[in-house]
């Protein structure tokens, strides 16, 4: 979606290595969502490699839009796992197409 936006002439190449970029540098987080698509989101309180967010993505099936929820996730884990990071995709209808 985003080389379409950004139009022909853009090396795909170059845009990836800036995507993974922002991410490194807190900038931005990925999460996949249906199909394995990658989507990239804008960070709120990261800060380098270290994210520091763990909310759920919705994907509207009727609009087909994605969006990170304010909501937090915590998990709890037995058997001595430490969960370094989650994602978490809920899929249905968004308040626009409910």
């Amino acid at each position: 979606m985003l080389l379409d936006r950004l139009g022909e002439g853009v090396n795909k190449t170059t845009v990836y290595r800036l995507l993974d970029r922002l991410e490194d540098d807190g900038i931005v987080h990925s999460f996949v969502g249906e199909d394995s698509v990658t989507y990239y989101a804008k960070c709120r309180t990261c800060s380098g490699p270290a994210h520091t967010h763990n909310h759920p993505h919705f994907h509207c099936t009727l609009c087909n839009t994605v969006r990170c929820l304010e909501d937090e996730v915590s998990l709890t884990v037995s058997g001595g796992f430490q969960v370094m990071e989650a994602q978490v995709l809920l899929k249905g209808r968004c308040a626009a197409c409910s």
